[in-house]
């Protein structure tokens, strides 16, 4: 380990590291949930994929609600259409556009976002834009994608595809949406649909952010990211178990200045496996990438981790034990990470990761300072850079415990020193407040 020499990737004291991104929009939240529940996708206990009476009538919203409280999130970033564009609540657009049964009968967002709020937890909604190549040929006719592009080919035919009438379908589906539900959620998520980021000309993404904005403008728009945010705020850096996130541990996880990060816990994106299903990642991993991403993040969003509930309840082996897992390790460092920030006095840079930063990190809110130590320290002792001129914290002490921690100063150092068996094997936080913080 190096956790007893000064980490290499901290920039001491360079606050315009730190600070907000460029234009107002931003997600002050750093933790959460990405829940895909989609009819012909997500199975039950059983294996068997669910229809849409199935998923929404079978939907258990207490034993839902009851597991994320658990597990300790901030929001839940839920489906309200994905693959053949269902919606998750009734739908006089899918009517009218699509005919009979092309919705849900029962309000599960509206429930879902009810009980979601009572527990103070956030709700973010997932829609896709440009999924009509699920759907099947009278309704790609009706809407304007065109029925002549090979069923599964994510992209319509240029011959036949009706960019105004799609765009018009589209268009009234998230008025609908936002006119339903925008004051009472935080944000909308639009997946790109296209790996070459050139979706421009299926969706008129203009048009799309005015018709959502104009009616509930404190909406923040996430998107997947693959180079184009179009009109988007915050982009999304999407992983199921590829690339850097292939590797099982902590070790080399990017975390990101300017993309929010999603990453697939489950089997899939959905609930895609009742049994023989290894998980992969440990919550000492996961908590301790959280910590990395939310000392780096500056547009918000943070961490969300991808699973879907079983049609029915319950999760997929392993999931739900590994989540109440990470709420556990959490919630006695839960102000070190919920309403954080990264740290102006040891900014780090984008794609930091454990081993880059040494397995030193930090955050802070208006109250202080939080020293995120990922592995124990051999000697019992971490080094952060500093400059002479800087302040000397007024105190010191362990997030879990409350045991105070020692401090020494030289002109490029700053010293924490506790005992060995003070410090987690996995992820100790050390509270510095400094002159003027935390002070009424």
């Amino acid at each position: 380990m190096a956790v007893d020499s000064v980490p290499r990737a901290h920039a001491p004291n360079a606050s315009g590291m730190a600070g907000p991104p460029d234009g107002p929009r931003r997600l002050d939240v750093n933790y959460g949930i990405f829940v895909h529940y989609v009819p012909g996708l997500s199975v039950d206990g059983f294996g068997k994929p669910a229809s849409l009476d199935e998923l929404c009538s079978l939907f258990d919203l207490e034993g839902f609600v009851a597991d994320v409280v658990a597990f300790g999130v901030e929001y839940v970033r839920f489906t309200a259409w994905h693959q053949g564009m269902f919606p998750l609540y009734p739908s006089d657009v899918m009517t009218h556009w699509r005919g009979e049964r092309s919705s849900s009968s029962r309000d599960i967002i509206g429930e879902l976002i009810e009980a979601l709020s009572k527990e103070g937890i956030a709700t973010q909604l997932y829609t896709h834009p440009r999924d009509g190549h699920d759907m099947d040929r009278r309704d790609q006719e009706r809407t304007g994608w065109g029925a002549t592009a090979p069923i599964g080919n994510p992209d319509p035919d240029p011959r036949s595809f009706v960019f105004s009438r799609w765009n018009d379908f589209i268009t009234e589906a998230y008025a609908e949406l936002v006119d339903r539900y925008g004051s009472r959620v935080q944000s909308i998520y639009w997946d790109e649909g296209s790996e070459r980021a050139d979706s421009t000309w299926v969706v008129d993404y203009e048009r799309l952010r005015q018709t959502i904005l104009s009616r509930a403008e404190h909406l923040v728009i996430q998107q997947n990211f693959y180079g184009n945010l179009y009109s988007a705020d915050v982009a999304d850096h999407e992983y199921y178990r590829w690339g850097d996130f292939a590797e099982s541990t902590l070790d080399h996880w990017p975390a990101y200045r300017t993309q929010s990060v999603s990453t697939v816990l489950g089997s899939i994106w959905w609930a895609g496996r009742a049994t023989q299903f290894e998980i992969g990642f440990s919550p000492e991993d996961l908590l301790g990438y959280l910590a990395i991403q939310t000392a780096v993040n500056i547009t918000g969003g943070g961490l969300a981790i991808a699973a879907g509930p079983l049609v029915g309840g319950g999760w997929e082996p392993g999931v739900r034990e590994a989540l109440i897992e990470l709420g556990r390790r959490l919630k006695p460092i839960r102000k070190s990470i919920v309403g954080a920030r990264p740290s102006s006095r040891w900014p780090a840079p984008d794609r930091s990761t454990a081993t880059s930063l040494d397995w030193v990190v930090a955050t802070e809110n208006d109250e202080a300072t939080y020293v995120h130590v990922l592995r124990r320290p051999t000697s019992g002792r971490v080094l952060l850079p500093r400059r002479a001129s800087d302040d000397i914290p007024r105190s010191a002490l362990c997030v879990r415990s409350g045991a105070e921690v020692g401090v020494s100063v030289t002109e490029s150092a700053l010293g924490l020193t506790m005992r060995m068996e003070s410090w987690d094997e996995h992820h100790t936080v050390i509270e510095l407040r400094y002159p003027g913080e935390g002070e009424q």
